[in-house]
């Protein structure tokens, strides 16, 4: 048989190509792709799995990053937490120092008004004691000669002393002291001595 009747012979029964080639003893040429259903099916497979790891990647990538930004908000919520109570904390504790202070000015005004009373207490007190020896020092000068008596006045207690010649001149100068306005008691030390 000639070889273009075989080739027409094969033509003719139905065989491909590929096989007329190969029982010529030609080498085989291997077809990239299998039309036949079971090669569908098999690359549908291959696709619907490709697709499905597609798709778990892409959901894995989907729930990472929405993990992350659901961490990194509470962080943020969680730092803005803090420092709003820090702020807070530190705006008590400086009102607390400013009321402590505030207080504290209060008691020293407190203690200056105080002071200031009792000086004023003090000074009207010495005041008064200047005013009973200067009174009791005008009324002895009037009468009989008292130049040697020492008139003293604290708190209101005037303190005689000094010498005089007659008793009359003494007593005359302690009544005269009890009689001032102000004088609260007196205290007679005055001596008596007789004139030479």
């Amino acid at each position: 048989m000639k070889t273009s009747r075989f080739w027409s012979y094969f033509a003719k029964v139905g065989l491909g190509t590929g096989v007329a080639v190969a029982l010529a003893g030609a080498p085989v040429i291997a077809h990239a792709e299998d039309n036949t259903p079971s090669g569908a099916i098999q690359r549908g497979g291959e696709a619907t799995g490709n697709a499905a790891t597609n798709a778990g990647n892409a959901a894995g990538n989907a729930a990472d990053q929405a993990g992350n930004a659901a961490t990194g908000a509470a962080n943020k919520a969680s730092d803005t937490a803090t420092g709003a109570a820090q702020k807070a904390g530190n705006e008590a504790q400086g009102a607390a120092d400013q009321a402590q202070g505030a207080a504290d000015r209060a008691q020293g005004a407190a203690d200056q008004a105080q002071g200031a009373a009792e000086r004023a207490t003090t000074g009207a007190a010495a005041t008064d004691d200047t005013s009973i020896t200067d009174a009791v020092n005008a009324k002895l000068a009037k009468g009989t000669d008292t130049s040697d008596i020492k008139v003293d006045t604290d708190n209101g207690v005037v303190t005689l002393s000094g010498t005089v010649h007659e008793k009359a001149t003494r007593d005359h100068a302690a009544k005269t002291a009890k009689k001032t306005k102000g004088v609260k008691s007196v205290k007679d030390h005055i001596e008596v001595l007789p004139a030479k």
